[in-house]
């Protein structure tokens, strides 16, 4: 994780989280294909290597950092419940697969999909910082001057500053 949280702090999300993507299929592929323990463990280490921990995954969590500040809290609140949401979901699932198809069918399917769905979430939805599409943190757009109704209304509040410093 230090070495990953290193490299999304220097490249943000986006680029990372789709390699993430790509890999996820040939590691659960390769899940399709174990003969022995120790290939087992060699594939969960490399899913744990590339920072695939589920739903407090740092792809996730770093740029709800960067998006959010004020109500941070709830956007990751709201992330961390995407997590346990989708086992809920899932097992049932899966366990229809493994029925279906076998174990090895199931690993090669999910790691198809899973790392396709990444991939593309990745590509087409992950943005770094909120000011690559025109906007600063807690969806607030730049450069737009409050509205003044009449000469007597209230003055708009001074904008917060961001005095955090970005890890």
């Amino acid at each position: 994780s230090p070495y990953l949280g290193k490299m999304l702090d220097r490249h943000g999300s986006r680029y990372p989280m789709a390699i993430a993507g790509v890999l996820i299929i040939f590691i659960l592929l390769g899940l399709a294909f174990v003969q022995s323990g120790w290939m087992l463990l060699l594939m969960m280490f490399l899913l744990g290597a590339i920072g695939m921990q589920g739903g407090t995954s740092l792809y996730s969590t770093v740029p709800i950092s960067h998006w959010f500040i004020r109500k941070r809290g709830m956007a990751m609140s709201w992330a961390f419940v995407g997590g346990p949401f989708a086992l809920i979901l899932a097992l049932p699932g899966t366990a229809w697969l493994i029925d279906l198809i076998g174990w090895r069918g199931t690993w090669a399917l999910l790691g198809v999909i899973g790392g396709i769905t990444t991939l593309l979430v990745a590509l087409l939805i992950v943005r770094n910082t909120p000011q690559e599409m025109g906007l600063v943190a807690d969806g607030f757009i730049e450069d737009v001057a409050p509205v003044k109704t009449s000469e007597t209304a209230k003055p708009a509040p001074a904008p917060v500053e961001d005095d955090e410093y970005p890890w």
